[in-house]
């Protein structure tokens, strides 16, 4: 039997430890490298590999679950603290939002009458138009994607419908009039961002690729206008550039709920002078948790076009 000195074979673990530790460093610097080459060889504009890069850094922010289901969501210290400035400052909670999902799931908030109507299956195209100015990004992108998810074809509402045109006797499909019985979204023509010269940067070209390399290819388009012109013109131009059957104009701080379109589709289709708003829900700037409204409320829009809440 042969003894080793136990100096000697402390000394050789604490080499061998060394080695393992040096060479863990170096793999995860040349992975990190490996990675920053890889954006830079996917994107030949440097511009585009930068934004790729920032937003793959926003997304490592994100909590999964963090305000699922509308819950309030929290951080705690010195997170809590950079949340509570950010909503001072901003009059939202954007630390906050940042880390929630974009595409987070909210409860179905509608009242239980909502559920039993039968809407028909055909309902004229809507273009969703959004005007921001200098919005918080992540709450502009959850906006986007609240509208884009509501709209799949394989969400289970779309199921309960009136196939039969009530008219023509004529077996419809869900959609929009000559919509592709297979698309992937239904009733949604398009969403139109229209940017009323907002100044923040993040706004601008890292938005336009997020769109660009993460939303559904042909469904968004972004209008930038060259100067403020505030929201009601914003929406006229939003309006003109509009290719849908009805002009459906939400607000860049939003989140659609489930089947929310629809109601509003089906009235216009059985009058085009009808004009409709739903109920408006509150999302909270501090906890960003979803409140539903009083789903007795209704709202009236008079002949002058001015808008009541009873």
């Amino acid at each position: 039997m042969v003894y080793f000195p136990v100096r000697k074979c402390y000394q050789a673990a604490k080499l061998v430890l060394l080695v393992v530790l040096v060479v863990t460093i170096l793999a995860l610097f040349e992975q990190w490298r490996g990675g920053k080459r890889n954006a830079q060889a996917e994107y030949s504009d440097p511009m585009e590999a930068e934004y790729e890069r920032q937003i793959l850094e926003d997304e490592a922010r994100i909590i999964p679950g963090l305000g699922e289901g509308g819950a309030a969501a929290h951080l705690l210290g010195e997170e809590k603290k950079l949340g509570e400035e950010s909503e001072k400052k901003l009059a939202i909670n954007v630390y906050l939002s940042d880390r929630i999902p974009y595409n987070r799931t909210l409860k179905d908030y509608r009242n239980p009458a909502c559920k039993r109507v039968v809407y028909d299956a055909e309902l004229p195209s809507a273009s969703v138009i959004l005007i921001f100015h200098n919005e918080p990004y992540s709450v502009v992108v959850r906006t986007i994607w609240s509208v884009v998810n509501s709209a799949r074809r394989s969400q289970p509402w779309y199921k309960h419908a009136n196939f039969m045109d009530r008219q023509t006797g004529r077996v419809t499909t869900v959609g929009y009039p000559g919509q592709d019985p297979n698309s992937e979204f239904v009733y949604l023509k398009e969403i139109i961002l229209v940017d009323d010269n907002s100044t923040l940067p993040e706004l601008k070209g890292k938005l336009s690729h997020y769109v660009r390399t993460r939303l559904p290819p042909d469904l968004i388009r972004i209008l930038r206008l060259p100067d403020r012109i505030g929201l009601t013109q914003a929406r006229m131009a939003g309006s003109r550039a509009a290719r849908g059957d009805v002009l459906v104009f939400l607000d860049s701080h939003c989140e659609a709920v489930q089947d929310w379109l629809r109601p509003l589709l089906h009235r216009i289709k059985e009058d085009r002078r009808h004009v409709v708003t739903p109920l408006i829900d509150v999302i909270e700037k501090d906890d960003l948790v979803y409140e539903a409204g009083d789903p007795t409320e209704f709202e009236v829009i008079l002949h002058r076009a001015d808008f009541s809440r009873a």
